[in-house]
Protein backbone atom coordinates (compact mmCIF):
# COMPACT_ATOMS: atom_id res chain seq x y z
CA UNK A 1 0.00 0.00 0.00
CA UNK A 2 2.85 2.39 0.81
CA UNK A 3 4.41 1.77 -2.60
CA UNK A 4 1.13 2.43 -4.37
CA UNK A 5 0.57 5.64 -2.41
CA UNK A 6 4.14 6.81 -3.10
CA UNK A 7 3.72 6.09 -6.82
CA UNK A 8 0.45 8.04 -6.94
CA UNK A 9 1.99 11.03 -5.14
CA UNK A 10 5.03 10.95 -7.44
CA UNK A 11 2.79 10.72 -10.50
CA UNK A 12 0.65 13.64 -9.37
CA UNK A 13 3.78 15.71 -8.73
CA UNK A 14 5.18 14.89 -12.17
CA UNK A 15 1.89 15.75 -13.86
CA UNK A 16 1.62 19.07 -12.07
CA UNK A 17 5.21 20.16 -12.76
CA UNK A 18 5.53 19.09 -16.40
CA UNK A 19 2.80 21.35 -17.89
CA UNK A 20 4.19 24.33 -15.99
CA UNK A 21 7.69 23.66 -17.28
CA UNK A 22 6.43 23.20 -20.84
CA UNK A 23 4.37 26.38 -20.66
CA UNK A 24 7.36 28.38 -19.40
CA UNK A 25 9.53 27.01 -22.19
CA UNK A 26 6.86 27.86 -24.75
CA UNK A 27 6.54 31.42 -23.39
CA UNK A 28 10.30 31.94 -23.68
CA UNK A 29 10.18 30.82 -27.30
CA UNK A 30 7.31 33.23 -28.02
CA UNK A 31 9.20 36.13 -26.46
CA UNK A 32 12.36 35.33 -28.42
CA UNK A 33 10.60 35.04 -31.78
CA UNK A 34 9.59 38.73 -32.06
CA UNK A 35 13.09 39.84 -31.08
CA UNK A 36 14.62 37.71 -33.84
CA UNK A 37 12.09 38.99 -36.37
CA UNK A 38 12.71 42.58 -35.28
CA UNK A 39 16.49 42.17 -35.60
CA UNK A 40 16.05 40.65 -39.06
CA UNK A 41 13.74 43.50 -40.09
CA UNK A 42 16.25 46.09 -38.86
CA UNK A 43 19.01 44.40 -40.86
CA UNK A 44 16.83 44.41 -43.97
CA UNK A 45 15.96 48.09 -43.58
CA UNK A 46 19.61 48.94 -43.00
CA UNK A 47 20.54 47.08 -46.20
CA UNK A 48 17.76 48.85 -48.10
CA UNK A 49 18.93 52.25 -46.84
CA UNK A 50 22.50 51.44 -47.80
CA UNK A 51 21.40 50.38 -51.29
CA UNK A 52 19.31 53.54 -51.67
CA UNK A 53 22.25 55.73 -50.66
CA UNK A 54 24.49 53.90 -53.13
CA UNK A 55 21.93 54.42 -55.92
CA UNK A 56 21.69 58.14 -55.15
CA UNK A 57 25.48 58.44 -55.05
CA UNK A 58 25.77 56.69 -58.41
CA UNK A 59 23.08 58.89 -59.99
CA UNK A 60 24.62 62.09 -58.56
CA UNK A 61 28.14 61.29 -59.73
CA UNK A 62 29.38 64.29 -61.69
CA UNK A 63 26.39 66.45 -60.71
CA UNK A 64 26.29 69.54 -58.52
CA UNK A 65 24.67 69.62 -55.09
CA UNK A 66 20.98 70.40 -55.30
CA UNK A 67 20.42 69.05 -58.83
CA UNK A 68 17.47 66.72 -59.19
CA UNK A 69 18.02 63.17 -60.44
CA UNK A 70 15.60 60.27 -60.82
CA UNK A 71 16.34 57.18 -58.76
CA UNK A 72 13.84 54.35 -58.98
CA UNK A 73 10.69 56.34 -59.67
CA UNK A 74 11.52 59.15 -57.30
CA UNK A 75 13.10 62.52 -57.92
CA UNK A 76 15.90 63.15 -55.46
CA UNK A 77 18.14 66.17 -54.95
CA UNK A 78 21.84 65.45 -54.95
CA UNK A 79 23.39 65.97 -51.53
CA UNK A 80 26.34 68.25 -50.88
CA UNK A 81 29.66 66.43 -50.83
CA UNK A 82 30.67 65.20 -47.39
CA UNK A 83 33.27 67.29 -45.63
CA UNK A 84 36.44 65.57 -44.55
CA UNK A 85 37.15 65.55 -40.86
CA UNK A 86 39.98 67.80 -39.80
CA UNK A 87 42.95 65.91 -38.48
CA UNK A 88 43.63 66.57 -34.82
CA UNK A 89 46.77 68.56 -34.16
CA UNK A 90 49.65 66.75 -32.57
CA UNK A 91 51.09 67.87 -29.29
CA UNK A 92 53.50 70.74 -29.79
CA UNK A 93 51.88 71.97 -33.00
CA UNK A 94 49.91 75.17 -33.17
CA UNK A 95 50.66 78.85 -32.63
CA UNK A 96 53.66 78.29 -30.39
CA UNK A 97 55.28 75.91 -32.85
CA UNK A 98 54.88 78.39 -35.70
CA UNK A 99 57.03 81.08 -33.98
Amino acid sequence: MKKLLAAIVAGMFALSVTPVALAAKHEKAEKAAPKKAEAKKKAETADEKKAARAAVAKACKGKKAGEEVTVGDKKVKCPAPAKKKAEPKKKGEGKKAEK
